[in-house]
């Protein structure tokens, strides 16, 4: 599974921080305890492996790099392309709030082996203010967003975890 970090305000965790000071970056060069557990046939989670971890530099860099773009993405009011549209019949999607859902230009999975933007609130109506209004869209706020890091990242921590370190 992919994992999340908290959600970021869009003014004062992104467009008004620099990289060294961001949550993000306080987040990624911490040292984990990943613990990995095994479900059994009759249903019972069972201790599989765990390893300490760090972050490689080379991937803190990659994390800077898709917090840069989201930043600029933020900071240029170029946060959204279109609306979602329902692929049968081409009508606006909509939250139960009659909301359009909105396709935004964060970075996704495929765009970064580490990690990517992606909603972190309740629904789409759980909201933070924006620093400019965007450019397609008009919109002034936007639903929290967070960083996360990718399964498949998470997924060769897991390969390369070692038994043996466990405490």
């Amino acid at each position: 599974q992919s994992i999340s970090s908290p959600a970021f305000k869009f003014v004062e965790d992104i467009y008004d921080t620099q990289w060294e000071q961001s949550d993000w970056y306080e987040t990624i060069k911490k040292r984990y305890l990943f613990v990995f557990f095994k479900i059994n046939d009759e249903g019972t989670y069972t201790l599989e492996k765990s390893t300490f971890w760090n972050m490689p530099k080379q991937d803190i860099e990659e994390c800077r790099r898709v917090w840069k773009l989201t930043k600029d993405i933020i900071s240029s009011g170029d946060i959204f392309n279109s609306y979602i549209r329902n692929k049968n019949s081409g009508e606006i999607r909509r939250n139960k709030n009659g909301e359009p859902y909105k396709s935004n230009n964060f970075p996704k999975m495929k765009d970064s082996k580490v990690c990517h933007v992606r909603p972190h609130g309740g629904d789409s109506s759980d909201v933070y203010e924006l620093p400019c209004p965007d450019k397609i869209l008009g919109v002034k706020q936007y639903s929290k967003q967070c960083f996360w890091l990718n399964s498949s990242y998470i997924g060769e921590i897991y390969k390369t975890a070692h038994d043996d370190k466990f405490m």
